[in-house]
């Protein structure tokens, strides 16, 4: 079943060409007849707006996200694809989402948080559920992460809502 979950932040910390550390704000002021907006991204081509999108999905799917810049990649090349090019010496790289899920109806706000090195030696990144604090981890939900977000986010429509205009144009 899937619920209204707010995006409110994602992080980007030596992601694609996002060197160092990014703090994008996805949660922005809503008008006074409380619609939410359509937040849109723009850019010149190869400006990395698809790597936003690349990210979110990342994040909450991991191995299994359908990203645009992965094509037929394994999954540890993928993530050393990933890699900002735009830096000398990378000692990690991370993606951090951050979101608003109500659960028996309180907000809870979550961090979703992937890291990994070049060349990760057991081909894959590092998970972490996070609270308001970074302090807080939540390791129950670590184990059943792909199923708790295929829950409340399906892989399988997460594409409605996380696209490119490119691939809008591809449809045509």
């Amino acid at each position: 079943m899937s619920h209204d979950i707010p995006f409110l932040e994602l992080v980007l910390e030596n992601f694609c060409p996002y060197a160092g550390k990014q703090v994008i704000n996805l949660n922005p002021k809503i008008d006074e007849d409380n619609i939410p907006p359509i937040i849109l991204f723009g850019g010149m081509n190869g400006g990395g707006k698809t790597n936003l999108m690349d990210a979110i999905r990342l994040a909450l799917y991991g191995q299994r996200a359908q990203c645009h810049t992965r094509v037929n990649l394994s999954y540890t090349h993928f993530l050393n694809q990933c890699l900002s090019s735009k830096t000398d010496t990378i000692e990690k790289t991370r993606i951090e989402l951050v979101y608003e899920h109500i659960e028996d109806d309180e907000p809870i706000r979550y961090r979703v948080v992937r890291t990994w090195k070049e060349s990760p030696k057991d081909g894959t990144d590092n998970l972490g559920i996070l609270g308001d604090d970074e302090t807080w981890s939540i390791d129950s939900l670590l184990n059943i992460w792909d199923e708790y977000i295929e829950d409340i986010l399906p892989l399988g429509i997460s594409n409605l809502f996380l696209f490119d205009g490119e691939q809008v144009e591809e449809l045509e």
